[in-house]
């Protein structure tokens, strides 16, 4: 199977857990399940970010590398601004300042048309 379907059955595998437990949001230890099953979260991480599946209908905060401090912010900011833009956690990988362009890594990022999907960044994974 490809990167792209068993990124499909990721996320298949973490709704149902969002759904049967009524979560409004989680973190996963990515590393650890990169190299348990090869496979990344990323795509799953992202589409979750814009889903409106949550616990009482609202959205579902993902956040990656088991990082819960940015969880309960995103949770939090959610709360407080139920309206997209949806927060999400980064890190700076790279800055342009010529093309004033900035490179984030993190697979947070909410997924919108025309989103360009890439492999982990730090694995090149998936």
């Amino acid at each position: 199977a490809g990167p792209l379907l068993e990124s499909g059955r990721a996320h298949l595998a973490l709704s149902r857990v969002v759904r049967r437990h009524g979560l409004d949001g989680f973190s996963i230890g990515c590393f650890a399940l990169i190299g348990e099953a090869g496979v990344v979260p990323c795509l799953s991480m992202a589409l979750q970010n814009g889903a409106e599946d949550g616990a009482d209908g609202g959205v579902v905060s993902a956040a990656c590398e088991g990082e819960l401090n940015s969880l309960l912010g995103m949770l939090v900011l959610s709360r407080l601004h139920p309206r997209r833009p949806r927060p999400f956690m980064a890190n700076i990988a790279d800055y342009c300042a010529e093309r004033r362009e900035l490179k984030i890594a993190h697979c947070t990022a909410p997924v919108r048309p025309g989103s360009h999907l890439t492999t982990h960044f730090e694995s090149g994974i998936g």
